[in-house]
């Protein structure tokens, strides 16, 4: 969904190419352990007295929600090593990649 917003935006500024790499934290099937929209402002930083807040009233939801942070910490780490591997490969050249590379990182 992001993707599509991102690569839009690019279009219409011009912005050559048309590649986007995620890391995703989180499965479609799966609820967040808390409603981030109440915890964190326009820019997406986190607002401490709301999350308070938000823990206080569901308590039961703290281990859901360090088993996410985990999540997101995975997956930002598996994103850095991806493009530790990627960016290399686009100044070398094409040559210089294959999938061996990319299926290192996803089975990390």
């Amino acid at each position: 969904m992001e993707s599509y917003h991102i690569l839009t935006a690019a279009s219409g500024k011009k912005i050559p190419g048309g590649l986007v790499v995620r890391s995703i934290s989180d499965l479609a099937r799966e609820d967040l352990p808390l409603d981030f929209g109440k915890v964190a402002d326009s820019k997406g930083h986190l607002k401490f007295s709301e999350l308070a807040k938000e823990i206080g009233r569901k308590p039961h939801r703290i281990p859901g929600l360090l088993s996410f942070g985990m999540n997101t910490k995975r997956a930002g780490k598996s994103l850095a090593d991806f493009l530790d591997r990627f960016i290399p490969a686009l100044k070398n050249g094409a040559e210089q990649w294959s999938n061996e590379l990319f299926e290192q990182v996803e089975s990390a």
